[in-house]
């Protein structure tokens, strides 16, 4: 039954937790922060051209960039933050009892890390990520709105030139235009 439950909350590749965890503990987390009047923060990071990666070195490598990348948020988040690998190139991270300006110290910890770590002594290449920031409930009340801004702060990023943390602006460069102008990643 521990086996199970590791499988049914975990991502295989990268050990850290799964969408269906991610979506499971969103729905927990909004309810608890509602009920006693509590912030928390979500981060989505992607990581910068990872196609790149994949086609320059091969999936093999791209995969190693992944568990390393994992292995970067887990040490940059404390005990009871929720990391979880969305699919792709794409990580998510809620952050209990935390606020904007928390999230965005953790944001740039990340963001830096992620730069400075050497994934490779064969290929001359630099991994960053660009990440999005949303605040509950300033942000966002339900788990569509949540995710639907904090994506739009990931697009955001990479519009302002990639490497980049950004929080959600309703209109800050037109929200679903950035989608749009901006869907490369």
């Amino acid at each position: 039954m521990k086996e199970l439950d590791f499988h049914a909350k975990q991502d295989s590749l990268t050990g850290v937790f799964n969408r269906r965890f991610f979506n499971d503990f969103l729905e927990k987390e909004i309810e608890r922060s509602k009920r006693y009047n509590h912030e928390f923060c979500i981060l989505m990071l992607d990581l910068d051209k990872f196609k790149g990666i994949n086609d320059l070195c091969g999936h093999l490598f791209g995969d190693d960039v992944l568990i390393g990348v994992a292995r970067i948020l887990k040490q940059k988040t404390r005990q009871g933050d929720i990391v979880t690998h969305l699919g792709g190139d794409e990580f998510a991270i809620i952050l209990p009892e935390t606020n904007n300006d928390g999230a965005h110290v953790v944001a740039e910890e990340i963001k830096m890390a992620i730069s400075k770590q050497s994934f490779s002594t064969e290929h001359n290449f630099q991994v960053t990520a660009s990440i999005g920031v949303i605040s509950y409930p300033t942000q966002g009340l339900s788990i569509k709105e949540l995710l639907s801004n904090v994506d739009t702060a990931l697009y955001q990023a990479k519009a302002k030139g990639r490497n980049v943390v950004c929080d959600y602006q309703l209109g800050a460069g037109g929200d679903n235009n950035v989608k749009k102008i901006n869907k490369v990643k």
